[in-house]
């Protein structure tokens, strides 16, 4: 066990993408799924287009792009509707549902980590974009693996305001009675993630391994030549140093060092 932390009160961990289901690639998936059964095939970058946020959002936000719109306008011959989208989503809902225990694989060294910060003193929270029924079922899966928080927070568990608003972290220190926001991290996988820590008044770390902006599956990455990853890895810092993160750290051992050394800066 590491040393015990003397100033760092906890840590708020984002679930998808960066402790569990590689990539995030299970709404990503789900969403190109439910437009293909429409008649509109999106691409993975569209599909990823604003990935973190609430996932009827998430939805709202890929018929809005230029040409997913026209896509949907050729094929079928009218704008799509509130009927539409509610109708897309309980697809989704539906579909995703039964892939829940895909989306609690934990991503490599998860577990490991999460049990040296506890043993260290650090409490542990979570925000995610799945709704509440779907994060139950998540968490269960994820404990049978040996990963348990110590609290977890969906949107509409706050009145549906999803990140970047910051009630889903101020909720987390509530539930973990954590007193002091700039003893407090966020860690995630997107620029949703930054932006929530950013507007709660927290610390902000973004982790590229396992991450929906690196843009591989556990299996595309082990097969990837290494100047396709250092591409990625480029790529997903940019995208995380447009958005201000604090740190930006590439796997969990990174992490577990950035936050000792966060913890010595606030002596």
């Amino acid at each position: 066990m590491g040393k015990a932390f003397s100033h760092l009160e906890g840590i708020i961990l984002d679930w998808a993408g960066t402790i569990l289901d590689y990539g995030c690639l299970a709404p990503t998936n789900h969403f190109k799924e439910v437009f293909r059964n429409s008649g509109v095939n999106i691409s993975e970058e569209e599909a990823r287009s604003s990935v973190g946020s609430l996932k009827k959002d998430h939805l709202e936000h890929i018929f809005k792009i230029p040409r997913v719109h026209d896509e949907w306008l050729r094929i079928h011959g009218k704008e799509a509707n509130q009927h539409d989208i509610d109708f897309m989503y309980s697809q989704f809902e539906h579909s995703l549902a039964k892939s829940l225990m895909e989306c609690s694989t934990p991503i490599e060294g998860a577990k490991e980590f999460i049990d040296e910060i506890k043993a260290a003193g650090l409490k542990i929270g979570s925000s995610t974009g799945y709704p509440k029924e779907m994060l139950e079922c998540i968490v269960e899966y994820a404990k049978k693996s040996g990963i348990e928080l110590d609290a977890w927070v969906s949107p509409d568990m706050v009145s549906d305001y999803d990140r970047p608003y910051p009630f889903m972290i101020f909720k987390n220190m509530e539930l973990l009675g954590l007193e002091d926001v700039r003893r407090v991290v966020k860690v995630g996988d997107t620029c949703a993630d930054i932006k929530e820590a950013h507007n709660a008044g927290i610390i902000a770390i973004a982790k590229l391994d396992g991450s929906a902006e690196l843009g591989f599956s556990e299996k595309s990455y082990g097969l990837a030549d290494s100047w396709q990853k250092e591409e990625a890895y480029t790529r997903a810092r940019d995208v995380f140093e447009s958005c201000h993160a604090d740190y930006i750290v590439k796997d969990f051992k990174e992490l577990l060092d950035v936050l000792y050394q966060i913890d010595e800066q606030l002596s």
